[in-house]
């Protein structure tokens, strides 16, 4: 066998190291994305199985997570079981856990009794000291039932409970303890993980109980991208222009995700075309799926807008579609601010993590017993309003991600792969130049 000349087989030595230096540094250093879920109806995230007990906890770090739970029968006055999962924190870091039991879309139907799911939050040297929440849906509402729980910052001063007040490892559980007839035993669970930072509080400014009101968006007859919804928290489909355009199916939800950093407020405006009587709806959560604070037009003192009074509770705004369409807009009521943990008017306090938040957006027939049928196009437009805090905690698991100048670490982090890469390609095409001269002579 004859052997290149030392040169050529440099040059291609070099070339071919350029390239894997190239795949290496623009792929492989990427903070990694989880596995999203790819059909309707199945759980986004990173798959784990959770455990039976303290022993087998999985444990998890901050980000997205599918699962599955079943239920199972007790004797009365007995626990159910639990799927269990163990997290770490620190001296001064909070801790947000939720989840969410993804029910068959058909679910909400002419079913009575209720679906209940629990979640609890405890220290394994001492199970007394531990926090529980629970959420119950009814067998004839559609959606997901989902559920919240945080440890409080995990210092002398925790306000959630006195007994956590150091860092270490924790156990959360979460239990499927109520169900009805015609309710499968096992449905997929996602669990969200967020965890903050220890904060200089006294940099942060004070919260206001009656903060400045966010401005409604104006209509926008500008380009739109065309969107498909996500059908939960953990597949809700990023935000990443100003105007979206999708399609809505009356009746079922759809789940998108915006950046907030603290200081900042979210405005929405959403347009339905038709169907006429049916009723158009927006809501928020934070990254810990608590509702959030919200002003609708015709609020009092809140800004004047095009459209017409919004209907609605403290956390959503809605609207009845005419002939002519139907627009709704909010906005979010609180800037964010993690200092909102601590404040007494409650509604501020899903307005204090960092990271993205989502917006559920639906279609509702005009009554419960009207057949949900029919997909309607929905104009979606979206912006962050103020301007973000100098001293603010870093947030890992709520969809924040770090970055550098305006762009996302990643990006970098590429773009500095890219170019070594042309570095040592370059370097290779001017040797093997060299080579075929040589080779000539």
């Amino acid at each position: 066998m004859t052997r290149a000349p030392l040169a050529q087989r440099l040059a291609a030595g070099i070339a071919s190291a350029g390239l894997v230096a190239v795949l290496a540094l623009a792929g492989g250093t990427t903070l990694p994305a989880p596995a999203l879920a790819t059909e309707r109806g199945e759980p986004g995230g990173t798959e784990v199985t959770g455990g039976n007990s303290v022993d087998d906890a999985a444990e998890i770090e901050p980000g997205s997570y599918a699962d599955e739970i079943s239920y199972e029968d007790v004797d009365f006055g007995e626990d159910h079981p639990a799927s269990t999962y163990r997290i770490s924190l620190e001296d001064g870091q909070s801790g947000y856990v939720s989840a969410s039991m993804l029910r068959p879309e058909d679910a909400g139907s002419d079913a009575f009794g209720a679906a209940e799911l629990e979640i609890t939050v405890a220290a394994p040297a001492d199970p007394s000291c531990s926090v529980s929440q629970s959420s119950r849906v009814s067998g004839n509402e559609t959606g997901s039932v989902s559920v919240s729980i945080s440890t409080g910052v995990l210092d002398g001063n925790n306000p959630n409970d006195s007994c956590f007040q150091r860092g270490g490892s924790f156990i959360v559980s979460v239990a499927w303890s109520e169900t009805y007839d015609g309710l499968p035993q096992t449905l997929p669970l996602e669990l969200q993980y967020v965890r903050q930072a220890a904060t200089a509080w006294s940099q942060l400014p004070e919260p206001e109980e009656t903060p400045a009101f966010a401005e409604f968006l104006p209509e926008s007859r500008g380009e739109a991208e065309t969107l498909s919804p996500g059908w939960s928290f953990n597949t809700a489909t990023e935000l990443t222009e100003a105007d979206a355009i999708v399609d809505a199916e009356v009746g079922r939800p759809l789940f998108f995700r915006a950046p907030l950093s603290t200081g900042q407020q979210l405005s929405l405006r959403a347009r339905a075309a038709s169907p006429a009587d049916h009723t158009l709806t927006l809501r928020v959560f934070d990254p810990n799926l608590r509702p959030v604070a919200v002003a609708r037009p015709g609020d009092e003192g809140a800004p004047a807008s095009d459209m017409p009074d919004a209907n609605g509770t403290g956390t959503d705004a809605s609207i009845k579609i005419s002939d002519s369409g139907g627009t709704t807009a909010l906005t979010t009521r609180y800037p964010v601010n993690p200092r909102h943990e601590f404040v007494e008017f409650d509604d501020a306090k899903a307005s204090s993590i960092a990271g993205d938040y989502y917006i559920v957006v639906t279609i509702e027939p005009p009554l419960i017993d009207d057949p949900a049928t029919g997909t309607h196009q929905v104009r979606l437009s979206w912006e962050s309003q103020g301007e973000p805090f100098d001293s603010a905690p870093e947030v890992e698991g709520a969809g924040a991600a770090p970055s550098y100048l305006g762009m996302e670490l990643g990006t970098w982090v590429r773009i500095g792969g890219l170019g070594l890469g042309s570095v040592f390609l370059a370097i290779a095409g001017l040797l093997a130049i060299l080579a075929i001269r040589r080779a000539r002579r």
